[in-house]
């Protein structure tokens, strides 16, 4: 099992480590409760060596674990040797198939990478190389923002015509973000849920709340796949 580096420093070295081994417990748990795994098949304890060292960051930091910081181990896909298929119903295949029948590239992709820009200024971090970022006009009007994005929303459209092994289609791309670009991945969610803003916004009526429960089913499984690398 593995940690991603970055992870692993934060975890041993940050005063504030009790909210990152939360904000994990919490990634751990949702994923489990996606993919219908038991906690018992999910998770194991974490070797002695990494509780312990856990354990001695908390204490230097003058933290008292509280109950939900429990060992567990950060494989968030099933035991090995498994399958970890997620179940789609015809319904269901339907619906995504539709929806992304009305999607236009061009203009939703740039439309949703620059919100999480706007909204979630600290990912500007990621796209130093894009030029002027200052403002809201200014990232709205960035052509290297446009293309990321088509980039992007194209290749979610991989895992639309691959719903039976969505993290196999993702595997070289997460791994591509942990070990080579250092890519938080919650930004994997924060993009998943300003596209699903815009599309309520582009849809309407169109997008009502039983098709949105179906697509953030699909983005929930997606964030999933992409993040399979750092843990």
């Amino acid at each position: 099992m593995k940690c991603h580096s970055r992870y692993r420093a934060l975890m041993v070295t940050s005063p504030t480590v009790d909210i990152h081994l939360a904000r994990i417990q919490l990634m751990c748990d949702r994923t489990r409760r996606l993919e219908g795994i038991s906690e018992s098949d999910q998770f194991s304890p974490l070797s002695g060596r990494r509780v312990n060292r856990i354990k001695s960051a908390q204490t230097s930091a003058g933290i008292t674990p509280g109950p939900a910081h429990k060992t567990f181990s950060f494989h968030l896909l099933a035991k090995t040797g498994e399958s970890n298929m997620v179940q789609w119903s015809s319904s269901e295949r339907s619906t995504i198939s539709a929806l992304w029948g009305k999607i236009n590239v061009a203009e939703i992709g740039p439309q949703a990478l620059a919100r999480v820009l706007i909204v979630y200024p600290w990912t500007q971090r990621y796209f130093g190389k894009f030029g002027d970022l200052s403002s809201v006009a200014a990232i709205v009007g960035n052509a290297n923002v446009a293309k990321h994005g088509r980039t992007v929303l194209q290749a979610l459209g991989q895992a639309v015509n691959n719903m039976d092994n969505i993290k196999g289609t993702y595997a070289k791309l997460s791994q591509k973000h942990s070990e080579e670009l250092n890519v938080d991945p919650d930004n994997f969610r924060l993009l998943g849920d300003c596209l699903t803003v815009v599309l309520a916004t582009k849809f309407g009526a169109e997008f009502p709340p039983e098709v949105q429960a179906v697509w953030q089913k699909f983005v929930a499984v997606v964030v999933s796949a992409l993040s399979r690398q750092y843990f």
